[in-house]
């Protein structure tokens, strides 16, 4: 238990570390080139959600310290909402339980609370293993911290997800491949994990995070809209 309440005070330091920018990978500190312009198609309400790469260049070294799964994307958003609205669902054999949806908050900042507005920012997930304490072979549950870093500053925000389980044999993250545009209202997946123990299950790369994880005996979704 000792050990694990170390990990996670761990995870919360690294995490804050990246987001004040305390490294010097582009994926963790807004990139030095801005964004492209939103597009006008897009309209004024509508969420852009572009991938990146969270341990890219010198801030592989804390991958091994922010969970068993991380990641993140880059937001770009245009109009009157303030607050990214984040929610996940657990998948199992094909279908989401509704029952597992945990809604957050996270304020859009950008350094400027007038609006309308053209937002920036990057949003952050961290998940770790959390083991029984009796029996380390029963994973308990999944930590999960979600942070929303922008010009600003940051916010994060942590929640843990029920498993009570065996750990599984083999794991795959769900990364969006291409941007993609997220309507008013509209929660839509962005990131996850799936996985399974049986080692002939191939995972598909280069789909929507949803569509594999439709296809996987469990996943862990989450999902991002406006408020």
């Amino acid at each position: 238990m000792r050990l694990v309440k170390v990990r996670n005070r761990l995870t919360g330091l690294l995490m804050l570390a990246l987001l004040a920018g305390g490294c010097s990978a582009p994926a963790v500190s807004p990139p030095s080139v801005s964004p492209s312009p939103l597009p006008s198609a897009a309209g004024p309400e509508q969420l852009i959600v572009e991938p990146a790469d969270l341990f890219a260049g010198d801030a592989a070294k804390f991958s091994p310290f922010l969970g068993s799964y991380a990641g993140s994307v880059f937001l770009r958003y245009k109009g009157d909402k303030k607050v990214l609205s984040v929610s996940y669902k657990v998948w199992e054999n094909g279908k989401a339980s509704e029952s597992a949806v945990s809604k957050h908050s996270l304020p859009m900042m950008n350094g400027d609370a007038t609006v309308p507005k053209d937002y920036n920012g990057e949003f952050i997930i961290s998940v770790r293993e959390v083991t029984d304490d009796k029996d380390e072979s029963i994973l308990n549950s999944y930590t999960v911290t979600i942070s929303l870093k922008d010009s600003g500053g940051s916010t994060t925000s942590s929640f843990t997800v029920p498993v009570n389980r065996k750990p599984f044999t083999q794991s795959h993250l769900l990364k969006l491949q291409e941007k993609i545009t997220i309507p008013d209202s509209t929660p839509t997946a962005v990131w996850g994990f799936a996985a399974s123990n049986a080692n002939a299950v191939t995972f598909t790369s280069g789909k929507l995070p949803e569509e594999e994880a439709s296809k996987a005996p469990y996943a862990f979704v989450m999902y991002l809209t406006l408020e």
